[in-house]
């Protein structure tokens, strides 16, 4: 006797499973927060995937200590005490500010450079840190 296992989703090809680091990844580099709101109701697999990602990118930086991707797009200016010096990200995982400041100019480590000098988000870093 066979038995029948009813699909949980009408599956029409390959699924995909993502990380809760790559779901914060990918809601705060592609603000899939503001893409999740401007198509809800359109199509409901679609609005419970995004949701999923939503979900499991705000569990992965409460886990981590990183601010919610909202909190950070609404941020008018970085507070300072969030920012990095290459020397204070250097110091947290045991290399040298050198080899921070390759990252950054390599695109490895996202950064920006103000007044010539490396500013690393503290979120960033964090992302960054646990990929190494």
């Amino acid at each position: 006797m066979t038995s029948h296992v009813p699909p949980v989703h009408d599956l029409d090809g390959p699924v995909v499973v993502l990380g809760a680091r790559v779901c914060a990844w990918l809601v705060r580099r592609l603000d899939l927060d503001s893409v999740r709101t401007a198509v809800r109701g359109i199509d409901p697999e679609v609005d419970a995937a995004l949701m999923a990602i939503s979900v499991a990118s705000l569990a992965w930086r409460t886990r981590n200590g990183c601010a919610p991707a909202t909190e950070m797009a609404h941020r008018p200016q970085p507070d300072a005490s969030s920012e990095l010096t290459p020397s204070e990200a250097a110091a947290r995982v045991g290399v040298s500010p050198q080899a921070i400041r390759k990252a950054c100019a390599t695109g490895r480590l996202p950064a920006r450079r103000i007044g010539g000098r490396w500013v690393i988000a503290a979120d960033d870093f964090e992302l960054w840190k646990t990929r190494r």
